[in-house]
């Protein structure tokens, strides 16, 4: 916590110079700091750093969701590729905010990068994808910029003119002539009411890669973060793709009590790594918590047995 304390952007929250991480384990151990010693000091740290990632364009305003890290202090221009990792444990501390706080602006980021991998990262099967590229058409974050131009034509003059005055969309663009949207206060109902359809018509402009490997581990977090957004909010739609995902694990990334790393095109990758077990036994707990069924401990049980009786020097159980 004191390291902490030293390397603190009390500017632009964050910790160190750019490039900038979201770095949410940091955050999350801070949170719990916070919660369990009543250290004042970190709890507004966590808070501003959560506060200054939202409003900077290293969240995706249009469509939910957090791009890898940032290339300046401010959190303004990231690199824009996406990965399920970053976005299930930012999840968990926006809720885990929310939670320590009850200030809804952190269930609404929650909820909207939930969102965001539901909508863009979930496989028909249920499974979480790895990553979403930065690049379209060859060029990178090409997909995220936007011109008042392109948004006058698609909203009309007055509600385009009043959606960049929102986002900061600009005339002379930073960026390749575009400009990343960012928040630079609450946004208005009219111009919230307008996000899904630039988020539509963005969607159709340039496709984006993704990275469809199924990786254990990166699910199991989502799966915990998903049972703690639900126990947050009551919403079911996110306990149920929690359990889903599970079912997916169930079948195509373990068979007993062997996990696998990966699966992609019909094929498993190596025997798991201790991290595997770790996130899936941590996964099964949130389960449990979130549903009390019984199946859920027992198997976390029978995997941490697996892991401690089966660890290998390289680290891999089996």
């Amino acid at each position: 916590a004191a390291q902490l304390r030293d390397s603190y952007d009390a500017a632009y929250g964050g910790f160190g110079a750019a490039p900038k991480f979201p770095a949410p384990q940091t955050l999350l151990f801070l949170l719990r700091m916070a919660k369990l010693e009543g250290d004042k000091t970190l709890r507004p740290m966590a808070e501003h750093t959560l506060r200054q990632m939202y409003r900077g364009g290293i969240f995706d305003h249009l469509g939910g969701g957090f791009c890898r890290y940032a290339t300046d202090r401010a959190w303004r221009i990231p690199h824009f590729e996406k990965m399920l990792c970053d976005n299930a444990l930012l999840l968990l501390a926006y809720v885990r905010a929310f939670r320590l706080t009850g200030k809804t602006q952190w269930l609404d980021t929650a909820k909207m990068t939930a969102d965001y991998v539901l909508r863009e990262l979930r496989s028909p099967e249920g499974g979480f994808y790895s990553a979403q590229d930065a690049d379209s058409q060859g060029e990178e974050g090409r997909y995220y910029l936007l011109t008042p131009e392109e948004m006058r034509s698609l909203l009309g003059e007055e509600e385009g003119e009043a959606f960049c005055a929102a986002l900061g969309i600009e005339e002379k663009g930073y960026l390749a002539g575009g400009s990343i949207p960012h928040r630079r206060g609450p946004l208005p109902p009219e111009v919230k009411a307008l996000l899904p359809q630039v988020r539509e018509w963005r969607a159709k402009r340039y496709p984006l890669a993704t990275d469809d490997k199924v990786l254990c581990a990166w699910n199991a977090l989502m799966i915990e973060a998903l049972c703690e957004l639900y126990r947050a909010c009551g919403e079911e739609i996110y306990l149920t793709a929690a359990k889903q995902a599970q079912a997916y694990l169930d079948a195509h990334l373990r068979e007993g009590t062997q996990l696998y790393v990966s699966f992609r095109a019909g094929k498993k990758g190596v025997r798991g790594q201790l991290s595997d077990y770790a996130a899936e036994i941590s996964a099964l707990l949130a389960l449990w918590g979130a549903t009390l069924e019984p199946g859920y401990p027992d198997l976390a049980e029978a995997l941490a047995g697996k892991a401690a009786a089966g660890l290998s020097v390289r680290g891999k159980c089996g």
